[in-house]
Protein backbone atom coordinates (compact mmCIF):
# COMPACT_ATOMS: atom_id res chain seq x y z
CA UNK A 1 0.00 0.00 0.00
CA UNK A 2 1.31 3.39 -0.91
CA UNK A 3 1.71 6.29 1.73
CA UNK A 4 -0.87 8.00 -0.26
CA UNK A 5 -2.93 5.64 -0.43
CA UNK A 6 -2.82 4.79 3.07
CA UNK A 7 -3.63 8.18 4.25
CA UNK A 8 -6.41 8.24 1.87
CA UNK A 9 -5.01 10.59 -0.57
CA UNK A 10 -6.68 10.64 -4.49
CA UNK A 11 -3.42 11.19 -6.72
CA UNK A 12 -5.11 13.53 -9.94
CA UNK A 13 -3.27 15.01 -12.66
CA UNK A 14 -5.02 18.36 -14.45
CA UNK A 15 -3.27 20.05 -17.09
CA UNK A 16 -1.60 23.21 -17.06
CA UNK A 17 -0.32 25.65 -19.77
CA UNK A 18 0.95 22.36 -22.19
CA UNK A 19 1.79 20.57 -19.02
CA UNK A 20 0.77 17.87 -17.12
CA UNK A 21 0.77 18.20 -13.14
CA UNK A 22 -0.55 15.85 -10.57
CA UNK A 23 -1.92 16.77 -7.42
CA UNK A 24 -3.04 14.65 -4.29
CA UNK A 25 -6.38 15.15 -2.59
CA UNK A 26 -7.61 14.20 1.09
CA UNK A 27 -10.91 15.03 2.33
CA UNK A 28 -11.30 15.49 5.94
CA UNK A 29 -14.75 14.64 7.35
CA UNK A 30 -16.42 17.72 7.77
CA UNK A 31 -16.94 17.48 11.35
CA UNK A 32 -13.36 17.45 12.06
CA UNK A 33 -12.59 20.85 10.08
CA UNK A 34 -15.49 22.63 10.29
CA UNK A 35 -15.47 25.92 7.71
CA UNK A 36 -11.33 25.67 7.61
CA UNK A 37 -9.86 26.32 4.03
CA UNK A 38 -8.36 23.95 2.50
CA UNK A 39 -4.55 23.38 3.17
CA UNK A 40 -2.49 23.40 0.29
CA UNK A 41 1.46 22.37 0.35
CA UNK A 42 3.99 22.96 -1.73
CA UNK A 43 7.45 21.04 -1.82
CA UNK A 44 11.22 22.39 -2.03
CA UNK A 45 13.44 22.50 -4.74
CA UNK A 46 15.87 19.45 -4.09
CA UNK A 47 17.14 16.43 -5.49
CA UNK A 48 13.86 13.89 -5.36
CA UNK A 49 11.68 16.60 -3.87
CA UNK A 50 7.89 16.46 -4.35
CA UNK A 51 4.75 16.28 -2.20
CA UNK A 52 5.02 13.00 -1.17
CA UNK A 53 8.90 12.87 -0.39
CA UNK A 54 8.70 16.00 1.48
CA UNK A 55 5.65 15.49 3.54
CA UNK A 56 5.65 11.98 4.21
CA UNK A 57 6.65 11.65 7.44
CA UNK A 58 3.82 14.45 8.95
CA UNK A 59 0.91 12.76 7.20
CA UNK A 60 -0.14 11.65 10.04
CA UNK A 61 -0.92 14.79 11.13
CA UNK A 62 -3.01 15.99 8.23
CA UNK A 63 -5.87 13.44 8.07
CA UNK A 64 -8.10 16.15 9.91
CA UNK A 65 -7.99 18.98 7.29
CA UNK A 66 -8.61 19.13 3.81
CA UNK A 67 -5.53 18.87 2.20
CA UNK A 68 -4.20 18.95 -0.95
CA UNK A 69 -0.25 18.34 -2.23
CA UNK A 70 0.95 19.63 -5.86
CA UNK A 71 3.86 18.50 -7.58
CA UNK A 72 5.16 21.19 -9.34
CA UNK A 73 6.82 21.22 -12.29
CA UNK A 74 9.87 19.39 -12.87
CA UNK A 75 9.05 17.42 -9.71
CA UNK A 76 7.11 14.25 -8.68
CA UNK A 77 4.58 13.05 -11.27
CA UNK A 78 4.36 16.13 -13.16
CA UNK A 79 6.14 17.03 -16.21
CA UNK A 80 8.85 18.56 -16.60
CA UNK A 81 8.71 21.51 -19.08
CA UNK A 82 11.78 23.87 -20.40
CA UNK A 83 11.19 26.86 -18.16
CA UNK A 84 13.30 29.15 -20.53
CA UNK A 85 13.99 32.30 -18.95
CA UNK A 86 10.52 32.79 -17.52
CA UNK A 87 10.72 30.48 -14.87
CA UNK A 88 8.59 32.32 -12.21
CA UNK A 89 5.75 32.97 -14.57
CA UNK A 90 5.52 29.59 -15.44
CA UNK A 91 5.58 28.12 -11.91
CA UNK A 92 3.21 31.03 -11.08
CA UNK A 93 0.46 30.46 -13.80
CA UNK A 94 0.36 26.36 -13.48
CA UNK A 95 -0.60 26.56 -9.82
CA UNK A 96 -2.80 29.15 -10.48
CA UNK A 97 -4.48 27.50 -13.07
CA UNK A 98 -4.76 24.56 -10.56
CA UNK A 99 -5.78 26.35 -8.02
CA UNK A 100 -8.89 27.84 -10.19
CA UNK A 101 -9.98 24.20 -11.11
CA UNK A 102 -10.28 23.51 -7.20
CA UNK A 103 -12.99 26.36 -6.95
CA UNK A 104 -13.29 30.30 -6.02
CA UNK A 105 -12.49 29.60 -1.89
CA UNK A 106 -8.84 30.72 -0.58
CA UNK A 107 -6.80 28.47 0.29
CA UNK A 108 -3.69 28.57 2.92
CA UNK A 109 -0.38 27.75 1.28
CA UNK A 110 2.00 25.76 3.13
CA UNK A 111 5.30 26.16 1.91
CA UNK A 112 8.57 25.05 1.53
CA UNK A 113 12.01 26.53 -0.24
CA UNK A 114 11.02 26.65 -3.93
CA UNK A 115 7.28 26.60 -2.87
CA UNK A 116 7.59 29.32 -1.06
CA UNK A 117 8.35 31.23 -4.23
CA UNK A 118 6.25 29.99 -6.09
CA UNK A 119 3.64 30.85 -3.19
CA UNK A 120 4.44 34.43 -3.12
CA UNK A 121 4.04 34.55 -6.96
CA UNK A 122 0.68 33.32 -7.20
CA UNK A 123 -0.16 35.82 -4.24
CA UNK A 124 1.02 38.34 -6.15
CA UNK A 125 -0.36 37.69 -9.88
CA UNK A 126 -4.20 36.60 -8.16
CA UNK A 127 -4.24 37.70 -4.27
CA UNK A 128 -7.85 36.42 -4.12
CA UNK A 129 -6.83 32.79 -4.15
CA UNK A 130 -4.62 32.58 -1.18
CA UNK A 131 -5.82 33.37 2.40
CA UNK A 132 -2.66 32.44 4.83
CA UNK A 133 0.71 31.96 3.74
CA UNK A 134 3.22 29.75 5.73
CA UNK A 135 6.79 29.77 4.22
CA UNK A 136 9.94 28.00 5.42
CA UNK A 137 13.31 27.88 4.06
CA UNK A 138 12.61 30.29 0.83
CA UNK A 139 15.44 31.94 0.08
CA UNK A 140 13.82 35.68 -0.96
CA UNK A 141 15.97 38.20 0.27
CA UNK A 142 19.88 37.96 -1.48
CA UNK A 143 19.23 34.48 -2.72
CA UNK A 144 22.19 32.19 -3.53
CA UNK A 145 21.88 29.24 -4.94
CA UNK A 146 25.62 27.99 -4.63
CA UNK A 147 24.97 25.41 -1.55
CA UNK A 148 22.29 23.61 -3.59
CA UNK A 149 24.97 23.79 -6.43
CA UNK A 150 27.70 22.13 -4.46
CA UNK A 151 24.95 19.42 -2.58
CA UNK A 152 23.61 18.38 -5.84
CA UNK A 153 27.30 18.54 -7.36
CA UNK A 154 28.38 15.64 -4.74
CA UNK A 155 25.39 14.31 -4.84
CA UNK A 156 25.50 13.46 -8.74
CA UNK A 157 29.00 13.91 -9.47
CA UNK A 158 30.12 9.84 -8.51
CA UNK A 159 27.90 8.52 -11.18
CA UNK A 160 24.88 6.23 -10.04
CA UNK A 161 22.95 8.06 -6.36
CA UNK A 162 22.25 5.16 -3.65
CA UNK A 163 19.85 5.56 -1.13
CA UNK A 164 23.33 5.87 1.28
CA UNK A 165 24.05 8.70 -0.83
CA UNK A 166 20.50 10.48 -0.56
CA UNK A 167 20.80 10.05 3.10
CA UNK A 168 23.56 12.25 3.25
CA UNK A 169 22.25 14.57 1.34
CA UNK A 170 19.10 15.15 3.89
CA UNK A 171 21.41 14.97 6.60
CA UNK A 172 24.20 16.86 5.83
CA UNK A 173 22.01 20.11 4.39
CA UNK A 174 18.24 19.89 4.81
CA UNK A 175 18.14 18.49 8.93
CA UNK A 176 20.50 19.48 11.71
CA UNK A 177 20.40 15.88 13.65
CA UNK A 178 22.27 14.99 10.60
CA UNK A 179 22.74 11.31 8.08
CA UNK A 180 22.43 9.03 11.01
CA UNK A 181 19.12 10.47 12.03
CA UNK A 182 17.80 10.06 8.74
CA UNK A 183 15.10 7.34 8.38
CA UNK A 184 16.04 4.50 5.39
CA UNK A 185 12.34 4.58 4.30
CA UNK A 186 13.10 8.57 3.58
CA UNK A 187 15.86 8.16 1.72
CA UNK A 188 14.95 5.66 0.10
CA UNK A 189 11.35 7.65 -1.23
CA UNK A 190 13.82 10.78 -1.98
CA UNK A 191 15.78 8.22 -4.44
CA UNK A 192 12.78 6.98 -5.86
CA UNK A 193 11.66 10.34 -6.80
CA UNK A 194 14.80 11.66 -8.17
CA UNK A 195 13.95 13.55 -11.49
CA UNK A 196 17.01 15.38 -12.86
CA UNK A 197 20.35 16.21 -12.07
CA UNK A 198 20.31 19.38 -13.33
CA UNK A 199 20.59 22.95 -10.50
CA UNK A 200 18.78 25.00 -12.59
CA UNK A 201 16.13 23.48 -14.56
CA UNK A 202 13.52 23.74 -12.30
CA UNK A 203 14.16 27.65 -12.13
CA UNK A 204 14.20 29.74 -9.41
CA UNK A 205 11.57 32.66 -9.19
CA UNK A 206 12.85 36.13 -8.00
CA UNK A 207 11.14 39.38 -6.47
CA UNK A 208 11.63 43.02 -5.61
CA UNK A 209 11.79 44.96 -2.75
CA UNK A 210 8.77 46.93 -4.01
CA UNK A 211 6.60 43.38 -5.32
CA UNK A 212 7.55 41.75 -1.75
CA UNK A 213 5.79 45.30 -0.28
CA UNK A 214 2.45 44.35 -2.10
CA UNK A 215 2.02 40.90 -0.49
CA UNK A 216 -0.14 42.02 2.55
CA UNK A 217 -1.72 38.21 3.17
CA UNK A 218 -1.58 37.16 6.83
CA UNK A 219 1.63 34.98 6.47
CA UNK A 220 4.17 32.95 9.03
CA UNK A 221 7.93 32.65 8.34
CA UNK A 222 8.91 29.19 10.26
CA UNK A 223 12.38 29.19 9.75
CA UNK A 224 14.59 26.55 11.27
CA UNK A 225 17.44 28.19 13.62
CA UNK A 226 20.10 25.85 11.57
CA UNK A 227 19.09 26.37 7.79
CA UNK A 228 22.78 26.34 5.64
CA UNK A 229 20.53 27.98 2.49
CA UNK A 230 19.38 31.06 4.46
CA UNK A 231 21.00 32.89 7.48
CA UNK A 232 18.45 34.29 10.36
CA UNK A 233 19.65 38.24 9.20
CA UNK A 234 17.83 36.95 5.51
CA UNK A 235 15.38 36.09 7.49
CA UNK A 236 14.87 38.84 9.44
CA UNK A 237 15.24 41.62 6.31
CA UNK A 238 12.24 39.20 4.21
CA UNK A 239 10.06 39.30 7.48
CA UNK A 240 10.46 43.19 7.59
CA UNK A 241 9.86 43.44 3.76
CA UNK A 242 6.02 41.90 4.07
CA UNK A 243 3.16 43.79 5.19
CA UNK A 244 1.70 41.58 7.42
CA UNK A 245 4.14 39.12 9.05
CA UNK A 246 5.04 36.94 11.52
CA UNK A 247 8.49 35.36 12.19
CA UNK A 248 8.76 31.88 14.53
CA UNK A 249 11.90 30.23 14.24
CA UNK A 250 12.32 26.86 15.35
CA UNK A 251 16.03 25.94 17.18
CA UNK A 252 17.54 22.58 16.66
CA UNK A 253 15.70 22.23 13.56
CA UNK A 254 17.00 23.40 9.95
CA UNK A 255 16.18 23.46 6.06
CA UNK A 256 13.06 20.60 6.20
CA UNK A 257 11.51 21.11 9.58
CA UNK A 258 8.51 19.50 8.12
CA UNK A 259 10.29 16.14 8.08
CA UNK A 260 12.75 15.87 11.03
CA UNK A 261 10.31 17.01 13.47
CA UNK A 262 6.55 17.40 11.63
CA UNK A 263 4.50 17.20 14.83
CA UNK A 264 6.50 20.95 16.00
CA UNK A 265 6.23 22.49 12.52
CA UNK A 266 2.78 21.19 12.01
CA UNK A 267 1.17 22.26 15.29
CA UNK A 268 2.93 25.46 14.67
CA UNK A 269 1.73 25.79 11.49
CA UNK A 270 -1.97 24.88 12.16
CA UNK A 271 -1.86 27.40 15.28
CA UNK A 272 -1.29 29.97 12.50
CA UNK A 273 -3.89 29.11 10.21
CA UNK A 274 -6.57 28.79 12.72
CA UNK A 275 -6.37 31.61 14.53
CA UNK A 276 -8.47 33.92 14.43
CA UNK A 277 -7.10 36.79 15.91
CA UNK A 278 -5.93 39.10 12.85
CA UNK A 279 -2.23 39.94 12.22
CA UNK A 280 -1.54 43.40 11.70
CA UNK A 281 1.69 43.53 12.96
CA UNK A 282 5.10 42.76 13.17
CA UNK A 283 5.82 39.80 15.80
CA UNK A 284 9.78 39.18 16.13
Amino acid sequence: MSVVTEHEFITLTTTVPGSKMAYYVHAADPASAPDRPVTVLLHGGGPGCGFVPNFEPGFGHLDSRSTIGIDLLHYGNSDAPDLGERPRETHTAALIELLESLGPSPVDLVCLSLGGLVALGVALARPELVRRIVITGSQVIDPDNELGAQARKQLFGTGEVGVEDVRTLIGDVEWSAGPSAVPQDLAELRRGFIRSTSPTAHGTPKFTASELSRIDHPTLLLYGTGDLFVSEAQVRRFHKSLACSRLTLLPGLAHHPQSEDPARYFTTVFRFLDSGTPLTLKEL
